[in-house]
């Protein structure tokens, strides 16, 4: 099976990879060949682990990739969590933002 991975490059020159169909599938390395190799045993144990439990095994139906250009360029939103329903941190839908170090005008996102 193929999946498509995310691989970001920390600030102390490490990786993280993750997959976005499989949540919480997250994994790092010291270098982009390690991280890979890591998130490629993380998936295993994932669809092991849904296939031991009977939960469905994630697939990827279509991946779409968008670029996006905001005129904003880097954020300014506080890193907190907000509750979009009533302000404050309990029930309901959330929005997160945290504003990266390496920020730029242009990212990639999921649709």
């Amino acid at each position: 099976m193929k999946y498509t991975v995310v691989l970001n490059r920390e600030a102390d020159g490490g990786f993280v990879a993750s997959i976005p169909v499989a949540p919480g599938c997250v994994s790092q390395g010291n270098s982009r060949e390690e991280a890979l190799s890591n998130i490629t045993e993380a998936m295993e144990l994932y669809i092991e682990d849904c296939r031991l439990t009977g939960d469905p095994v994630p697939e990827e139906d279509s991946v779409e990739f968008v670029e996006l250009t905001t005129s904003l360029g880097q954020s300014s939103c506080p890193p907190t969590f907000q509750d979009n329903n009533r302000g404050e941190a309990g029930e309901g839908s959330y929005s997160f933002c945290l504003p990266r170090p390496d920020a730029r005008n242009t990212k990639s996102i999921w649709l």
